[in-house]
């Protein structure tokens, strides 16, 4: 709580809005909850309220994410029983339903007043305090006094709009980033394989290889034929993933749509490259196997048995 009190202080603030969470069991169902006030949040957020008024947590109601309230069949005047931080057998009405917020978080919003009692004041804090500049004010001036203010909160930092987003869209990127490694690590053992299985099948049909070598099959034809195999186990197992993995990330988004994860993007173009890769990875598996059955000595492979 002191952080916010703290930043209020200076003078060119001109409004700040504390977010406090807080958890909450409605339904016998834990939910993601924050605390926060109608005039701060409405100073300093965007939130798009479609049905009810922000102005109901003046009124000790709390507000519902659109996607929650769709999940619960809640509506503006919906009882909601349950426990509210350390306070049990709480009965709350709706009194507005916004549409999902990622800026500020949580399924429900609950008024200040309650948080407080709710809490207890030694892990009473704010998780994030959204800071509106008095207008004609010195953004570079706020920005130092923000800084000197939140020193002394260790693991706090001070970010404009563009800033949070980016921090935001980096904490996606890198959890990408460890998704594209361990995908280059299975196309590496991919690889490896169906080097391994071209090579056993080259060795269990080395008879059937000197026939056609016999009849006269060329060896320019007979690498193709492996290479041809290869390609195509490397690209069926690559359509194969492609569609599981978009089956699952559907179902993974539409599960996470109450965090902000509301847009459903499939990446065409990089599905493009993977299925071109896995054709190139192909190609590359069947260089060996395929030299190593041309190679063979057509005599010795007739009789191989």
């Amino acid at each position: 709580m002191t952080l916010a009190r703290d930043v209020a202080k200076l003078p060119d603030v001109g409004s700040v809005a504390p977010i406090r969470a807080v958890n909450t069991e409605f339904d016998k169902k834990s939910r993601q909850a924050v605390a926060g006030d109608a005039k701060g949040i409405s100073e300093n957020v965007k939130l798009d309220v479609l049905s009810g008024s922000l102005s109901s947590l003046d009124s000790g109601q709390v507000l519902v994410s659109s996607t929650l309230a769709d999940d619960e069949g809640w509506k503006v005047g919906s009882q909601l029983s349950g426990s509210v931080g350390t306070l049990k057998n709480q009965t709350l009405t709706v009194g507005g339903v916004y549409d999902d917020n990622q800026v500020v978080g949580g399924q429900l919003i609950i008024p200040d007043q309650l948080y407080l009692k709710a809490v207890p004041a030694a892990v009473q804090g704010d998780f994030l305090v959204y800071v509106k500049a008095k207008p004609g004010a010195d953004l570079a001036a706020l920005r130092d006094e923000l800084n000197t203010t939140v020193k002394r909160y260790l693991v706090v930092s001070v970010q404009d709009g563009d800033e949070f987003t980016s921090s935001q869209a980096g904490s996606v990127n890198g959890l990408l980033t460890v998704i594209y490694a361990l995908l280059a690590l299975s196309v590496l053992i991919a690889v490896l394989g169906i080097i391994n299985t071209l090579a056993l099948s080259v060795f269990e049909r080395t008879r059937e290889i000197g026939l056609l070598r016999a009849v006269g099959m060329t060896r320019r034809q007979l690498r193709r034929m492996i290479t041809i195999e290869s390609v195509s186990t490397a690209v069926f197992g690559a359509v194969l993933g492609a569609v599981l993995g978009l089956v699952l990330g559907i179902a993974v988004q539409h599960g996470l749509r109450s965090t902000g994860l509301d847009t459903l993007s499939i990446p065409y173009l990089p599905l493009l490259i993977v299925l071109i890769a896995s054709a190139l990875a192909g190609m590359v598996a069947a260089v060996l196997p395929a030299w190593r059955a041309a190679r063979l000595d057509v005599l010795q492979a007739i009789t191989t048995t």
